[in-house]
């Protein structure tokens, strides 16, 4: 099916309604199901066994036919109308197919009832095909990855592969970077992957990321040069004056926003979620570089910020700001009140 109709512009509307089409029989039931309820499937929900049976018992009526050909493909018919239970005759798997549990003589007797104009056998029979079907379909959902209808990590294929991970998904803390496996497997950072990490493991939006920001690095103390005690030291060269030489490459700016009140007291040194914003920080650079984080929030959502008035600690320039536009001396920590949004920015010391 998909490599008859991918490069064409039918849709799946239209495929279903049109003769010929080769369909899977249980891709072509996980498709019926996903029509039918298109309004729940925007946000995928776990739904048990039972429920699912009785979605399949009032939304596909798997009917049966006594014909002795084989023609191609595993569907010989189907009736879609939309809002309406859908009718599919497969080839394979019911109840009186040739790959049936009934045999062949009882077959035959019911295409003479059949011919005598006598269909009540065939409808009795017609209420264990069905359930036979649904079964199978249920079973072949829970074995195969391809049917999942549901978000992957709540699904049961999808708990056997965390399993296989470590992950008995009992008590556990959510691990992002499972999820992200295929994206973290180079260590190489472009920026599509960042912004998508960021989105996926703090839900924060990257607006822009400046590289190669310079700063001053401390000078480790067994690299020290002294006069006198080193030979062919060049000063400017191979030897510097103080304790600290400048690096062009210290440092990346990453500029995120629009954050929330509430969700920049979380993410500001000191926050609760400060140590997972590091931890991302450290996933991004490798530890090669510092990174300095700017925060934009709203200026309508700052409140009444007042000494001794709020029950939180209050960190000047973080989480609390003086009323005009006041740059601290310190680098550390800095802040902007210009505009019409607050810019907290800090630095993360994510190079080892």
């Amino acid at each position: 099916m998909a490599s008859a109709y991918w490069r064409t512009g039918h849709s799946v509307s239209t495929l279903l309604q049109s003769p010929g089409v080769g369909w899977d029989f249980l891709q072509l039931v996980r498709l019926l199901l996903t029509a039918a309820n298109a309004d729940e499937y925007d946000q995928p929900t776990v739904i048990n066994d039972q429920a699912l049976l009785q979605r399949l018992t009032e939304q596909v009526q798997f009917g049966l036919s006594l014909d002795a050909d084989f023609p191609p493909g595993e569907v010989r018919h189907l009736d879609y109308q939309e809002h309406q239970p859908t009718e599919l005759v497969p080839i394979h798997g019911g109840l009186i197919a040739p790959d049936g549990p009934l045999p062949e003589p009882f077959v035959e007797w019911l295409r003479e009832l059949s011919e005598q104009g006598e269909e009540a056998m065939l409808q009795f029979l017609g209420l264990f095909n069905q359930r036979l079907l649904a079964l199978r379909y249920l079973v072949n959902r829970d074995q195969s990855p391809t049917l999942i209808d549901t978000n992957a990590e709540q699904s049961h294929s999808g708990a056997l592969l965390l399993a296989l991970c470590g992950h008995d998904g009992h008590n556990q803390d959510v691990d992002h970077d499972l999820a992200l496996a295929g994206l973290l497997a180079n260590c190489r950072m472009s920026l599509p992957i960042i912004r998508h990490l960021l989105a996926f493991s703090l839900g924060l939006q990257l607006r822009e990321m400046r590289s190669l920001e310079g700063g001053w690095v401390t000078i480790d103390d067994s690299d020290y040069t002294y006069l006198g005690e080193q030979h062919a030291c060049v000063l400017g060269s191979n030897s510097v004056l103080g304790r600290q030489v400048w690096d062009q490459h210290k440092s990346i700016h990453l500029i995120i926003g629009p954050v929330d009140w509430p969700r920049l007291q979380q993410l500001v040194p000191g926050g609760e979620d400060h140590q997972q914003l590091v931890a991302v920080i450290q996933r991004i650079t490798d530890c090669h570089f510092d990174c300095r984080i700017s925060l934009f929030c709203p200026q309508v959502q700052i409140p009444d910020l007042k000494l001794g008035h709020m029950s939180a600690p209050m960190s000047l320039g973080l989480t609390a700001f003086l009323p005009i536009s006041w740059q601290p001396s310190s680098d550390e920590f800095q802040h902007s009140l210009a505009g019409d949004e607050v810019e907290v920015s800090f630095m993360v010391e994510s190079s080892l």
